[in-house]
């Protein structure tokens, strides 16, 4: 993706997470609290074909 950093909201989404507090400037310029980093695992799917699953590291 084009993105600096990924966000997920579901922290049980996560494998091999770790705690981090660290305050985020956003794009609005509001700042937030990072509570931690992980990587986070999907199932890749072009044109309704499963592909190999992929993985997002350091995702906020």
């Amino acid at each position: 993706t084009g993105a600096c950093s990924h966000m997920m909201p579901h922290c049980h989404w996560f494998v091999g997470y770790s705690a981090h507090i660290v305050p985020i400037r956003l794009a609005n310029n509001a700042i937030i609290q990072l509570v931690g980093l992980g990587s986070v695992e999907f199932q890749l799917v072009v044109d309704g074909e499963k592909m190999h699953p992929g993985i997002f590291h350091n995702v906020l």
